[in-house]
């Protein structure tokens, strides 16, 4: 036992093991002075993010109460895309008219007369 502890082998494993805790104690001290300040911050950034949050909700509420599913805006586009749908409709049809009958443009419709 006494050859064992006084070997060269065990000194060296001791110092080695020595060096290794040095070593993890300088990093976790530099780890410490590192995060400390970081610690200090996340309340007020805590605090930050939920008024930003909050202040989001309040918005987006705010915009689905003005321009949301039942509104006057909503129903008032509503109408205005079936108006633009109807109009595209007109438009399209007087287009196919004019490819099949151009003279139409000057004639006007067959059956009736322009003056």
């Amino acid at each position: 036992m006494n050859e064992l502890t006084n070997s060269s082998q065990s000194n060296q494993a001791m110092t080695d093991l020595l060096a290794t805790l040095s070593s993890t104690q300088a990093f976790i001290r530099r780890l410490e002075s590192g995060v400390g300040p970081v610690l200090k911050q996340l309340p007020e950034l805590t605090t930050g993010l939920q008024k930003t949050t909050t202040t989001a909700t309040k918005l987006l509420q705010s915009l689905d109460g003005a321009y949301g599913d039942n509104t006057k805006f909503s129903r008032d586009v509503d109408r205005l895309l079936l108006q633009l749908n109807d109009a595209v409709r007109s438009v399209r049809s007087l287009a196919d008219l004019l490819s099949r009958h151009p003279e139409a443009l000057v004639k006007g419709r067959s059956g009736t007369r322009i003056e």
